[in-house]
């Protein structure tokens, strides 16, 4: 394997590691709403504090678009694999419970 492989793998990794942490943060973001009372200023915090950002810089130009589609469905996979896995263990801990989520994203 090329270096320029293991540090392809390496972003795929820490894309897939970012998506996951990402979606247990939006799972949990409207019972952190809710709970905090945030509004206004407090509520822009929250969103801009979710930026995402883009990839390319490792690939070379002719596999560009195949490293970013790459890259992008890492992301995807652990957005759809997070979103059961927090739900559930969110939801198992009671984190989820009563109307806390429901409150709150009915607010925005």
């Amino acid at each position: 394997m090329t270096d320029t492989g293991r540090q392809l793998r390496a972003l795929y990794f820490t894309r897939f590691a970012g998506s996951f942490g990402f979606v247990a943060l939006l799972t949990l973001l409207p019972t952190f709403i809710n709970e905090l009372g945030a509004e206004g200023f407090v509520l822009e915090l929250f969103a801009t504090g979710l930026a995402l950002a883009l990839v390319g810089d490792l690939a070379r130009e002719s596999e560009r678009a195949n490293t970013i589609g790459t890259a992008n469905a890492w992301r995807f996979a652990a957005a759809i694999g997070g979103t059961f896995a927090f739900t559930g263990v969110f939801g198992f801990l009671g984190i989820l419970s009563d109307s806390h989520g429901r409150d709150a994203l009915a607010a925005w």
